[in-house]
């Protein structure tokens, strides 16, 4: 009994260690700090596409997370911030760090810069603000959730105790939109694999990183972690500095290795979504769902890759057998796709060409091109008497 309870404390003490470590870095880059820049293409890069790339505002870490609010604003929930996140709106930096868009202490106004940012303190240079002497606003974005630079924390100007992410996480998401179930979970990087970072990037779930930049064994930025390349077993971030991407080795921090990783913080929103595929993209025909419509219903593609802009995913490119010209998602052979395949060859002027060359060669020959044969083919299909072969399988 002894024993178990030495472990149950070893366990405590060691998520206790990690929740109590600072996020200390300013607005800009430190001179010499490894820049992350990509010097050998080897594999391929996975990235989550829609995730906004902001610069440091009041703090890396309400500006890291505010990354992961505006994927979520552009991907199901448009009322987290107002107008587009996309990019670093004035509304956007008020959802990050409210300043009332004047970062200049000494105004008349109640907010999170004049609160808790002003003075603009630095390390071992604390001043007490209204977190201590009173007064302060309601909590209304990320960095009053946070408790970034409020002196009772013992935070200087721009800084965030690691522990206190997920929670911000979830109390601004129920503040902004509480329609929404959020979830978010933090951990030390040794419980968290390779594995589990490539599933939750292919999940399309940007997460956070409490990295040590310059590899003294000390944790001290937060950035927003974005993609993988397998191949290299790196990582890649928008690191609040600029609107690149970073990619810096998959390791714990350790003296003197840059960028080793601390901690690790994961996020996500349920919502409404009818999904057989389980990708986080919605199946056609629900009008009650609350995520994106999914470009292929039936397979598992998170990314929604869709090189040539049809509305038909890429993955959706000739699945089971040939003979889905028109590309419809219901993915079945019928009189619309003959009529689809002769307006393009016979109409004048002519009609749109199919999205995918692999179901218009419906009779599946060598040549792997459409022609007059695969309109015979699939008349012989649907209408023959008896009716001809069905189209082959895809390759």
């Amino acid at each position: 009994m002894k024993a178990f309870f030495r472990v149950v404390l070893s366990l405590i003490l060691t998520v206790g260690s990690v929740q109590a470590q600072q996020s200390t870095t300013g607005p800009e880059r430190p001179p010499g700090v490894d820049q992350g820049v990509k010097r050998v293409t080897e594999g391929e890069n996975v990235v989550i596409p829609g995730v906004p790339a902001y610069l440091w505002h009041h703090g890396c870490g309400p500006t890291a997370l505010g990354m992961v609010i505006g994927y979520w604003d552009g991907r199901l929930y448009p009322d987290m911030v107002p107008g587009d996140a996309s990019t670093q709106t004035a509304a956007v930096n008020a959802m990050i760090a409210d300043d009332g868009d004047q970062a200049v202490c000494g105004i008349a106004a109640s907010n999170h810069f004049q609160d808790y940012a002003c003075p603009l303190d630095s390390a071992g240079c604390l001043t007490p603000d209204k977190s201590q002497t009173g007064g302060a606003h309601y909590d209304n974005c990320l960095a009053d959730f946070m408790f970034t630079s409020q002196s009772d924390m013992g935070n200087c100007y721009g800084q965030t105790w690691y522990g206190h992410i997920t929670d911000a996480f979830i109390q601004y998401v129920d503040l902004v939109a509480p329609e929404a179930l959020p979830d978010a979970n933090s951990f030390p990087f040794y419980w968290f694999s390779w594995d589990n970072y490539k599933d939750q990037i292919e999940r399309g779930r940007p997460m956070l990183f409490l990295v040590d930049i310059e590899g003294d064994n000390s944790p001290d930025h937060l950035v927003t972690a974005i993609g993988y390349n397998d191949a290299t077993m790196e990582y890649a971030v928008y690191d609040t500095w600029d609107t690149e991407i970073h990619w810096y080795p998959w390791r714990e921090m350790q003296e003197g290795s840059p960028w080793g990783i601390f901690g690790i913080a994961r996020f996500g929103v349920e919502t409404i979504c009818a999904d057989v595929d389980g990708d986080g993209f919605g199946d056609p025909g629900h009008p009650e769902n609350m995520c994106p419509t999914d470009n292929c219903p039936n397979v598992y593609n998170p990314l929604q890759e869709d090189r040539n802009s049809d509305g038909i995913g890429d993955a959706c490119c000739c699945v089971g057998l040939r003979g889905n010209i028109n590309g419809d998602l219901e993915d079945k052979v019928n009189i619309s796709d003959i009529t689809y395949l002769v307006k393009h060859l016979f109409a004048i002027p002519s009609g749109p060409g199919p999205g995918c060359i692999e179901e218009a060669n419906a009779n599946g020959d060598t040549l792997e091109k459409f022609n007059i044969s695969d309109v015979t083919y699939l008349v012989k299909y649907l209408f023959g008497i008896p009716p001809g072969p069905a189209p082959p399988a895809c390759p």
